[in-house]
C-alpha cells in the first residue's frame, strides 16, 4: 500500500468517528460513532486553562482533547442511537395523552 492511500485511508478514519473544530476562542469535538447517539464537547481557550468539566462539555477540556489524539473511544456517549429515540417517543407519549 502507498503511503498516500494509507494517509486518506487515515484521514477517512478521523472523519468517521470524531472531528474537532476550533478557531481563536472556542472548540468543539464531535462523536460520531456507528449506532451511539451523537455528542459534542464545546469549551473555549478560558474552560481550557480552568480545564473543568462545563454545562457543554462533561469532562475537563484537556481529557478531552487528549482523547480525540490517543483514546478516542473515551469519548463514545453511552447512550445508543436506539435508546435517544425511544426516550423521545416516551416523552412524546407523555405529551399526547390526555389530561
Amino acid at each position: 500500500m502507498s503511503r498516500t492511500s494509507n494517509s486518506s485511508n487515515i484521514a477517512r478514519t478521523w472523519k468517521i468517528r470524531r472531528s474537532l473544530w476550533c478557531d481563536l476562542e472556542r472548540f468543539e469535538v464531535h462523536t460520531n460513532f456507528t449506532g451511539t447517539a451523537k455528542q459534542v464537547y464545546r469549551f473555549s481557550l478560558d474552560d481550557l486553562l480552568k480545564n473543568q468539566a462545563t454545562a457543554e462539555c462533561k469532562l475537563p477540556p484537556i481529557e478531552v482533547l487528549r482523547a480525540v489524539f490517543t483514546d478516542p473511544a473515551r469519548l463514545r456517549p453511552d447512550r445508543s442511537a436506539a435508546d435517544v429515540t425511544e426516550m423521545a417517543a416516551r416523552r412524546i407519549q407523555l405529551v399526547l395523552q390526555p389530561c
